[in-house]
């Protein structure tokens, strides 16, 4: 008879919930996820990747150099439409 073993998955290693005792040493398991994993999307499937590595990249810059001009007036007023392609407010 199978039995059911609850916990997650951390840093790649399943880590069961307190007070689970794991099966023995050995033991071959199959691990079902309780929910949908919800990945982000490769960057070549996600459209908007590019705009949001310009964003941080400036964002890096200017947090080494507070002097240098590289990000968009409206930056903070626009956020939706430079990080998630909203049209402009």
């Amino acid at each position: 008879m199978a039995e059911t073993y609850t916990g997650e998955v951390r840093n790649g290693v399943v880590v069961f919930d307190p007070g689970v005792s794991p099966p023995s040493e050995g033991t071959r398991v199959r691990i079902e996820a309780e929910q949908p994993l919800h990945r982000p999307l490769p960057i070549h499937d996600d459209p908007m990747a590019s705009t949001r590595a310009w964003l941080l990249a400036a964002a890096r810059e200017a947090e080494a150099d507070p002097e240098a001009h590289s990000l968009p007036a409206d930056l903070a007023e626009q956020h939706d439409h430079y990080a998630h392609d909203k049209p402009r407010s």
